[in-house]
């Protein structure tokens, strides 16, 4: 597709034009001659809201704006009448510009009142032949449910920013990427960059979603990974815990298989116990084995408990007495000022430094005092921790 005429229809009924070769088209030009305009007609012709051709010579004395794009095997002709609402949109057969300036040069026959529309319609029926019709161009297929609103879908208008560069690409609104001063609009002609180019098509979205689909999945399944290996510890403990149970009855094991094995095949194991005749051995001490192992255990949880509520108490005492070492300290009195003088013996006038050695030790005691303060909050915040330790351990003892 190739931008082949771009011009005006005068009120006198007369047509102006700037011609387009395959290729880069440079136009140049004195100040105030119409070449920023050429953006704007073309934006105007391809939908725009509003028309923003700069006010002047071509804005008084214009009645229509009309643009050429030449396709493979027709040339399409856009335009609007100015300060309209109402769009032109006709398709004229073959590849000849000069056999198309001729019905131009005719504006009246040409430009027929059966092929103008809406603009809503224009854009809808244009957009079919830059082969943008796509509804979704969304790649999260959670968007909706998340309350998000969809991506702005790419329009004819974007393909502005790819024909036509102002001589200021930094600060221009039709720069490829800069096209509009809000931040996510320059990002949007980002993303509609891939799809303008011809890189990526509906396909390429469905696959977006399927990825992101399938990445959600992979996400929760390794949340649940955890889980998984919980129960399945929890239940091989359990099982473990039934098997020693049923042997210290019944004096024989129920079936000679682990409780691993019960996790990793339950249907199969529950039809081999099914089928099992349970056998009592009345001479057996397995009772008593099992007793003395849980007494064992019980006497070790015990002194382990023990144990850990001592240290708690340990913690705490120390705690308190961190808290009250700090209240001892800052509970005495501190001068507000000080002032140091010489120092003279009242009977012989001898000059004596006392004040001065007793400023420095109170100086020192300073310091001291200042560390003590410090290592008392680093001693609370260490018991604190240790106590947070030891609650931990007497939780997991009592349960």
């Amino acid at each position: 597709m190739l931008c082949e005429v771009h011009g005006v229809v005068d009120n006198e009924n007369k047509l102006h034009y700037v011609p387009f070769r395959p290729g880069l088209n440079i136009i140049t030009g004195k100040s105030s001659t119409g070449k920023s305009a050429i953006i704007e007609i073309f934006d105007y012709c391809l939908g725009s809201t509003e028309d923003t051709t700069p006010v002047g010579v071509i804005t008084d004395r214009s009645e229509l704006f009309f643009t050429v794009f030449q396709f493979p095997t027709y040339m399409l002709v856009t335009a609007r009448l100015a300060k309209s609402n109402r769009c032109f949109l006709r398709e004229v057969v073959g590849s000849d510009s000069d056999y198309l300036l001729g019905l131009l040069k005719q504006p009246t026959a040409f430009f027929d009142n059966r092929h103008f529309m809406p603009l809503d319609d224009f854009k809808k029926s244009v957009g079919r032949h830059f082969a943008i019709t796509m509804e979704n161009i969304d790649e999260d297929p959670f968007i909706k449910a998340s309350g998000r609103w969809k991506a702005e879908t790419p329009s004819v208008r974007s393909f502005s920013s790819f024909m036509l560069q102002h001589q200021n690409l930094v600060a221009n609104k039709h720069a490829i990427f800069y096209r509009f001063d809000q931040k996510y609009k320059r990002d949007q002609a980002i993303d509609h960059f891939k799809i303008l180019m011809g890189l990526v098509g509906e396909e390429y979205f469905d696959l977006a979603k399927d990825f992101e689909r399938a990445k959600y999945e992979l996400k929760k399944i390794q949340t649940q990974i955890p889980q998984q290996e919980k129960r399945k510890e929890d239940s091989i403990k359990e099982n473990d815990r039934y098997l020693a149970e049923f042997k210290a009855l019944a004096g024989a094991p129920l079936v000679e298989i682990t409780a691993e094995e019960i996790w990793s095949k339950p249907k199969s194991v529950l039809k081999i116990i099914s089928g099992r005749l349970v056998r009592v051995q009345v001479l057996s001490n397995q009772v008593e084995i099992l007793r003395g192992k849980l007494l064992d255990e019980r006497a070790d949880i015990l002194v382990k408990k023990r144990k850990a509520q001592g240290q708690l108490r340990l913690i705490n005492g120390s705690i308190k007495s961190a808290v009250q070492f700090g209240l001892d300290l800052t509970g005495d009195g501190i001068p507000d000022s000080t002032e140091l003088d010489k120092s003279h013996c009242p009977l012989c006038e001898t000059q004596t430094y006392v004040p001065v050695t007793e400023a420095n030790k109170l100086a020192a005691a300073i310091e001291w005092l200042n560390d003590e303060l410090e290592l008392s909050a680093y001693a609370r915040e260490s018991f604190v921790n240790q106590r947070r330790k030891v609650e931990s351990e007497l939780q997991e003892i009592n349960e």
